[in-house]
């Protein structure tokens, strides 16, 4: 579910193709191929895991924007949507409207931080960080900015 979170919240410049295409498509066929081999649910998963790890080498950046095509991004978008939320009926059960506040304010609490670490006052920055992990939020400080999960 977290990878899905992350495929639809990443929204990367893209090229027309890219040297995973091949990979990811293979993958995304593979996965299809278990659901119609009577619903072969643990090695669709399988292969779920491993388009999820695929997404999370692109967002720490060991994949870059080139490397993927956005008709294989939109592929997997879909792919993602139709196996977790149609088939295994999985859904956020966050309200959109309190995820939309949580977001802005996350955004809010992250550009506040950037500011103190600009002015170098680590002790602030630290205790925002301790503070938002202690409720269950995680900060990961990254070369593109900082990004947030719940635990």
């Amino acid at each position: 579910m977290e990878a899905f979170k992350l495929l639809c919240n990443l929204d990367p410049e893209l090229s027309t193709s890219g040297t995973k295409d091949q990979e990811i498509l293979g993958i995304i066929d593979q996965s299809l191929m278990y659901m119609d081999d009577d619903f072969n649910v643990p090695n669709a998963l399988a292969s779920l895991f491993e388009l999820a790890s695929i997404l999370n080498s692109f967002n720490d950046g060991h994949i870059k924007s080139s490397e993927i095509g956005l008709n294989v991004w939109n592929q997997l978008k879909t792919h993602f949507n139709v196996l977790i939320t149609d088939i295994f009926g999985l859904k956020d059960e966050q309200n959109t409207e309190d995820k939309s506040t949580t977001n802005g304010l996350m955004h809010l609490i992250i550009d506040l931080r950037k500011d103190i670490r600009e002015r170098k006052d680590w002790a602030s920055a630290d205790k925002i960080r301790d503070s938002l992990f202690a409720l269950g939020i995680q900060l990961k400080d990254g070369k593109d900015g900082t990004s947030w999960k719940k635990n």
